[in-house]
């Protein structure tokens, strides 16, 4: 699990009393805990993309370049990792990136696609997949899969990586990270 945008940040919470920032990465790590209780080892990457773009002399618009050094870094340290995650919050307000289900309050899921990626299809199948179940289990969880290209997008979003690379946005700036909690 990855952050091309690591300081996303969603609505400040109880644990910004202990100063940390209810942000994406925040969010990484929840979802790692929730793999590892399902049996499934998964990897954070810590390092900072802010700290690449400074070296490279880069702007915020390089994030993805810088990500996917990262990215090339760990699958040839770890040539078994199969799947690849960038987590991400969507930019629209609080009733667009929420949802409640029976009694709880969930930030929503949003997938998204590039279509500047030669392989997109394979991409978009698998995400197809997972979208599906998502929405099984949890209708109105996910809104869908959002395809991107065109000129003034990144349009690969490193997804040419693996096609089992997703970007996946979870709620907005306004959630607060107990629905991004019970999201993923």
């Amino acid at each position: 699990i990855y952050n091309s945008h690591q300081t996303e940040e969603y609505a400040p919470s109880n644990i910004a009393e202990y100063s940390v920032k209810p942000t994406v990465l925040v969010g990484s790590y929840i979802l790692q805990e929730r793999f590892e209780d399902a049996g499934l080892p998964t990897l954070v990457e810590e390092r900072s993309i802010k700290d690449l773009l400074r070296a490279n002399q880069w702007n915020y618009n390089y994030s993805y370049r810088a990500s996917r050094i990262y990215l090339d870094d760990v699958k040839k340290k770890y040539p078994s990792i199969r799947y690849f995650i960038d987590f991400h919050r969507d930019s629209l307000r609080y009733d667009k990136t929420t949802v409640t289900i029976g009694e709880k309050s969930y930030a929503k899921l949003l997938f998204l696609i590039g279509l500047e990626n030669p392989d997109y299809e394979k991409n978009l199948a698998f995400t197809n997949q997972l979208n599906a179940k998502i929405n099984e289990k949890y209708p109105g969880l996910s809104k869908g899969i959002y395809k991107k290209g065109g000129e003034g997008v990144n349009g690969v979003y490193n997804q040419d990586s693996s096609e089992y690379t997703i970007l996946l946005e979870v709620g907005g700036p306004d959630n607060k990270i107990t629905e991004v909690l019970n999201s993923v």
